[in-house]
C-alpha cells in the first residue's frame, strides 16, 4: 500500500495508471480492514481489553500528534 501511495503523490495526475493505482490501493485497504475485523478484533474482545478505554487512548494519542504537526493523523473532512 505504501509503494502505491507514494507512486500516486509522486505521479502525475493525467498518467493512465492513475485510476489503476487508486483501484488497487482500495482493495488492499479493504482487504487489511476486513483482516483486523475478522483476525485482530475478534482477538481483542476474547483477551478482555476494555476496548471503549483503547479506543480512548488511540483517539488522545492522535490529537496529540496532530497538535505535534503530523498532516498524516489529521482526519480528512467528510
Amino acid at each position: 500500500m505504501q509503494e502505491l501511495i507514494v507512486e500516486l503523490i509522486d505521479g502525475k495526475p493525467r498518467n493512465g495508471l492513475r485510476a489503476a493505482r487508486i483501484e488497487a490501493l482500495a482493495m488492499y485497504a479493504a482487504h487489511h480492514f476486513r483482516e483486523e475485523e475478522e483476525n485482530l478484533f475478534s482477538r481483542a474482545r476474547v483477551s478482555g481489553i476494555d476496548l471503549d478505554a483503547l479506543g480512548r487512548r488511540i483517539a488522545q494519542r492522535r490529537a496529540e500528534l496532530e497538535v505535534e504537526d503530523y498532516p498524516e493523523c489529521r482526519v480528512a473532512d467528510s
